[in-house]
Protein backbone atom coordinates (compact mmCIF):
# COMPACT_ATOMS: atom_id res chain seq x y z
CA UNK A 1 0.00 0.00 0.00
CA UNK A 2 3.08 2.76 0.42
CA UNK A 3 4.09 1.93 -2.72
CA UNK A 4 0.41 2.85 -4.08
CA UNK A 5 0.20 5.81 -2.10
CA UNK A 6 3.77 6.89 -3.37
CA UNK A 7 2.05 6.29 -7.04
CA UNK A 8 -1.06 8.08 -6.46
CA UNK A 9 0.95 11.14 -5.01
CA UNK A 10 3.29 11.27 -8.38
CA UNK A 11 0.32 11.27 -10.40
CA UNK A 12 -1.38 13.72 -8.51
CA UNK A 13 1.73 16.27 -8.76
CA UNK A 14 2.10 15.58 -12.19
CA UNK A 15 -1.45 16.60 -12.63
CA UNK A 16 -0.82 19.93 -10.75
CA UNK A 17 2.06 20.21 -12.97
CA UNK A 18 -0.13 19.72 -16.23
CA UNK A 19 -2.70 22.11 -14.54
CA UNK A 20 -0.24 25.21 -13.22
CA UNK A 21 0.69 25.63 -17.32
CA UNK A 22 -2.87 26.60 -18.41
CA UNK A 23 -3.36 28.90 -15.61
CA UNK A 24 -3.78 31.67 -18.00
CA UNK A 25 -7.51 31.81 -19.89
CA UNK A 26 -7.43 30.48 -23.03
CA UNK A 27 -10.54 32.57 -24.37
CA UNK A 28 -7.71 35.75 -23.50
CA UNK A 29 -7.65 37.87 -26.67
CA UNK A 30 -4.71 40.24 -28.19
CA UNK A 31 -2.24 38.59 -25.57
CA UNK A 32 1.58 40.93 -26.04
CA UNK A 33 4.67 40.29 -24.05
CA UNK A 34 6.01 41.48 -21.22
CA UNK A 35 8.06 43.69 -23.20
CA UNK A 36 6.06 44.22 -26.09
CA UNK A 37 6.99 47.61 -28.15
CA UNK A 38 4.08 49.93 -27.62
CA UNK A 39 3.10 52.92 -29.95
CA UNK A 40 4.14 56.09 -28.53
CA UNK A 41 1.14 58.33 -27.50
CA UNK A 42 1.33 61.69 -29.60
CA UNK A 43 1.79 64.71 -27.52
CA UNK A 44 -0.67 67.00 -29.27
CA UNK A 45 -4.21 65.64 -30.57
CA UNK A 46 -4.38 66.55 -33.64
CA UNK A 47 -8.01 65.81 -35.46
CA UNK A 48 -7.26 64.39 -38.28
CA UNK A 49 -9.93 64.46 -40.77
CA UNK A 50 -12.17 61.18 -41.63
CA UNK A 51 -11.25 60.27 -45.02
CA UNK A 52 -14.01 58.09 -46.77
CA UNK A 53 -13.57 54.79 -47.24
CA UNK A 54 -15.21 51.44 -48.91
CA UNK A 55 -17.86 50.22 -47.27
CA UNK A 56 -18.68 53.34 -45.72
CA UNK A 57 -22.27 54.40 -45.46
CA UNK A 58 -22.89 58.13 -46.74
CA UNK A 59 -25.60 59.77 -46.22
CA UNK A 60 -26.06 62.94 -48.76
CA UNK A 61 -28.89 65.33 -48.01
CA UNK A 62 -28.93 67.94 -51.27
CA UNK A 63 -30.69 71.81 -51.25
CA UNK A 64 -31.18 74.53 -53.68
CA UNK A 65 -30.66 78.18 -53.63
CA UNK A 66 -27.32 77.34 -50.51
CA UNK A 67 -30.12 75.13 -48.49
CA UNK A 68 -33.39 76.79 -48.98
CA UNK A 69 -35.36 73.88 -50.87
CA UNK A 70 -34.05 70.41 -50.03
CA UNK A 71 -34.43 67.58 -52.96
CA UNK A 72 -34.27 63.84 -53.09
CA UNK A 73 -32.73 62.54 -56.21
CA UNK A 74 -34.56 59.47 -57.22
CA UNK A 75 -33.22 56.08 -58.18
CA UNK A 76 -29.58 55.05 -57.82
CA UNK A 77 -28.93 51.48 -57.12
CA UNK A 78 -27.00 51.77 -54.21
CA UNK A 79 -29.67 54.25 -52.25
CA UNK A 80 -30.94 51.97 -49.53
CA UNK A 81 -32.94 54.24 -47.14
CA UNK A 82 -35.99 56.53 -47.96
CA UNK A 83 -36.73 60.34 -47.23
CA UNK A 84 -35.24 63.54 -48.29
CA UNK A 85 -31.54 61.94 -47.13
CA UNK A 86 -30.98 59.08 -49.25
CA UNK A 87 -27.84 56.94 -48.01
CA UNK A 88 -25.25 55.48 -50.57
CA UNK A 89 -22.84 52.87 -50.36
CA UNK A 90 -19.19 53.25 -50.98
CA UNK A 91 -18.28 50.42 -53.25
CA UNK A 92 -15.02 48.17 -52.77
CA UNK A 93 -13.49 50.34 -55.03
CA UNK A 94 -14.19 53.55 -53.64
CA UNK A 95 -17.24 54.57 -56.15
CA UNK A 96 -20.64 55.86 -55.74
CA UNK A 97 -23.75 55.21 -57.72
CA UNK A 98 -25.63 58.50 -57.31
CA UNK A 99 -28.47 59.62 -59.74
CA UNK A 100 -27.75 62.03 -62.02
CA UNK A 101 -23.93 61.79 -61.63
CA UNK A 102 -24.02 58.07 -61.89
CA UNK A 103 -20.30 56.50 -60.42
CA UNK A 104 -18.24 58.92 -59.41
CA UNK A 105 -15.00 58.06 -56.82
CA UNK A 106 -15.52 59.83 -53.51
CA UNK A 107 -12.81 57.90 -51.36
CA UNK A 108 -10.25 59.38 -49.82
CA UNK A 109 -11.62 62.49 -49.59
CA UNK A 110 -12.50 64.25 -46.49
CA UNK A 111 -16.01 65.30 -45.98
CA UNK A 112 -15.56 68.99 -47.26
CA UNK A 113 -13.91 67.71 -50.09
CA UNK A 114 -16.79 65.63 -50.70
CA UNK A 115 -19.34 68.14 -50.35
CA UNK A 116 -17.57 70.49 -52.33
CA UNK A 117 -16.89 68.18 -54.53
CA UNK A 118 -20.92 67.37 -55.31
CA UNK A 119 -21.49 70.97 -54.92
CA UNK A 120 -19.52 71.44 -57.99
CA UNK A 121 -20.72 68.39 -59.67
CA UNK A 122 -24.69 69.20 -59.05
CA UNK A 123 -23.97 72.71 -60.32
CA UNK A 124 -24.94 71.10 -63.95
CA UNK A 125 -28.47 70.33 -62.48
CA UNK A 126 -29.23 72.84 -59.98
CA UNK A 127 -29.42 75.85 -58.78
CA UNK A 128 -26.51 77.08 -56.27
CA UNK A 129 -26.58 73.20 -55.13
CA UNK A 130 -25.42 73.27 -50.87
CA UNK A 131 -24.71 69.77 -50.08
CA UNK A 132 -23.96 67.74 -46.64
CA UNK A 133 -22.93 64.60 -46.24
CA UNK A 134 -22.48 62.44 -43.17
CA UNK A 135 -20.74 58.79 -42.74
CA UNK A 136 -23.32 56.67 -41.02
CA UNK A 137 -21.60 53.52 -39.95
CA UNK A 138 -18.16 55.28 -38.56
CA UNK A 139 -17.45 53.14 -35.13
CA UNK A 140 -15.32 51.61 -32.78
CA UNK A 141 -15.32 48.37 -31.30
CA UNK A 142 -14.79 48.04 -27.00
CA UNK A 143 -13.91 44.83 -24.84
CA UNK A 144 -14.40 46.48 -21.73
CA UNK A 145 -12.64 43.52 -19.50
CA UNK A 146 -14.33 40.57 -17.94
CA UNK A 147 -16.46 37.59 -19.13
CA UNK A 148 -19.49 37.35 -20.61
CA UNK A 149 -20.74 39.40 -23.76
CA UNK A 150 -19.78 42.69 -22.85
CA UNK A 151 -18.06 43.67 -26.26
CA UNK A 152 -20.25 46.25 -28.06
CA UNK A 153 -19.98 48.34 -30.85
CA UNK A 154 -20.39 52.15 -30.53
CA UNK A 155 -20.98 54.35 -33.25
CA UNK A 156 -19.07 57.42 -33.53
CA UNK A 157 -21.96 60.18 -34.03
CA UNK A 158 -19.18 63.15 -33.27
CA UNK A 159 -15.85 62.91 -35.18
CA UNK A 160 -13.98 64.60 -31.86
CA UNK A 161 -14.87 61.44 -29.84
CA UNK A 162 -12.72 60.47 -27.15
CA UNK A 163 -11.08 57.23 -25.43
CA UNK A 164 -12.67 58.15 -22.03
CA UNK A 165 -16.30 59.14 -23.61
CA UNK A 166 -16.29 55.74 -25.56
CA UNK A 167 -15.31 53.91 -22.06
CA UNK A 168 -18.64 55.84 -20.46
CA UNK A 169 -20.42 55.11 -23.37
CA UNK A 170 -19.54 51.33 -23.15
CA UNK A 171 -20.59 51.07 -19.52
CA UNK A 172 -16.64 51.63 -18.03
CA UNK A 173 -14.48 48.82 -16.96
CA UNK A 174 -15.96 45.63 -15.86
CA UNK A 175 -13.15 43.30 -14.08
CA UNK A 176 -10.66 44.55 -16.16
CA UNK A 177 -7.19 46.17 -15.80
CA UNK A 178 -7.71 50.00 -15.63
CA UNK A 179 -4.22 50.28 -16.24
CA UNK A 180 -3.47 47.57 -19.21
CA UNK A 181 -5.94 49.74 -22.10
CA UNK A 182 -4.71 48.66 -25.60
CA UNK A 183 -6.08 50.69 -28.54
CA UNK A 184 -5.16 49.00 -31.59
CA UNK A 185 -5.38 51.45 -34.18
CA UNK A 186 -4.83 51.28 -38.62
CA UNK A 187 -4.90 48.58 -40.86
CA UNK A 188 -2.60 44.95 -40.28
CA UNK A 189 -0.16 45.93 -42.46
CA UNK A 190 0.29 49.28 -40.05
CA UNK A 191 -1.37 48.80 -37.02
CA UNK A 192 -0.53 50.81 -34.01
CA UNK A 193 -1.04 49.67 -30.13
CA UNK A 194 -1.28 52.00 -27.70
CA UNK A 195 -1.19 51.51 -23.79
CA UNK A 196 -2.96 53.48 -21.59
CA UNK A 197 -3.14 53.68 -17.98
CA UNK A 198 -6.04 54.60 -16.42
CA UNK A 199 -5.18 53.62 -12.81
CA UNK A 200 -3.89 57.00 -11.89
CA UNK A 201 -5.26 60.27 -12.80
CA UNK A 202 -2.71 61.21 -14.41
CA UNK A 203 -3.97 58.78 -17.15
CA UNK A 204 -6.34 61.40 -18.03
CA UNK A 205 -4.33 62.99 -20.23
CA UNK A 206 -3.72 59.78 -22.17
CA UNK A 207 -7.57 59.11 -22.27
CA UNK A 208 -7.88 62.20 -24.15
CA UNK A 209 -7.31 60.89 -27.20
CA UNK A 210 -9.49 61.67 -30.06
CA UNK A 211 -10.83 58.39 -31.51
CA UNK A 212 -10.78 56.98 -35.68
CA UNK A 213 -13.52 54.89 -37.06
CA UNK A 214 -12.49 50.97 -36.98
CA UNK A 215 -10.18 51.63 -33.44
CA UNK A 216 -10.65 48.86 -31.18
CA UNK A 217 -10.49 49.33 -27.25
CA UNK A 218 -9.46 46.63 -25.47
CA UNK A 219 -8.68 46.14 -21.55
CA UNK A 220 -7.29 43.39 -20.38
CA UNK A 221 -9.59 41.32 -17.91
CA UNK A 222 -8.43 40.55 -14.31
CA UNK A 223 -7.41 36.95 -13.89
CA UNK A 224 -9.21 35.12 -11.05
CA UNK A 225 -6.24 32.93 -10.67
CA UNK A 226 -8.08 30.34 -7.63
CA UNK A 227 -11.12 30.26 -9.50
CA UNK A 228 -9.21 29.22 -12.91
CA UNK A 229 -7.27 26.68 -11.26
CA UNK A 230 -9.87 24.84 -9.89
CA UNK A 231 -12.16 24.89 -12.32
CA UNK A 232 -8.96 23.81 -15.00
CA UNK A 233 -7.48 20.85 -12.55
CA UNK A 234 -11.18 19.53 -11.99
CA UNK A 235 -11.64 17.37 -15.03
CA UNK A 236 -8.26 15.93 -14.19
CA UNK A 237 -8.65 15.30 -10.67
CA UNK A 238 -11.94 13.46 -11.53
CA UNK A 239 -10.20 11.40 -14.15
CA UNK A 240 -7.30 10.62 -11.86
CA UNK A 241 -10.12 9.53 -9.14
CA UNK A 242 -11.64 6.93 -11.83
CA UNK A 243 -8.04 5.53 -12.80
CA UNK A 244 -7.24 5.27 -8.96
CA UNK A 245 -10.23 3.27 -8.46
CA UNK A 246 -10.03 0.95 -11.30
CA UNK A 247 -6.32 0.34 -10.38
CA UNK A 248 -6.73 -0.13 -6.52
CA UNK A 249 -9.53 -3.00 -7.38
CA UNK A 250 -7.87 -4.95 -9.98
CA UNK A 251 -4.67 -5.03 -7.09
Amino acid sequence: MPFIDRRIGFYVLILLILSSCRVLNPTQMLRTGKNYPYSKLPDNQVIDEYRIAPNDLLEIAISTNNGQNLINPAGGSSAVSGGNNKTYLVEFDGMVNIPLLNRIKLSDMSLRECESFLQEKFCYFFKEPYVQVKVLNSRVIVFPGGKGGGAKVLLLEHTNTTLFEALALAGGISDGKASQIKLIRGELQERKIFLIDLSKIEGLKDADIVLKANDIIYIEPIHQTPQEITSQITPYFALFSTFALIYTLFR
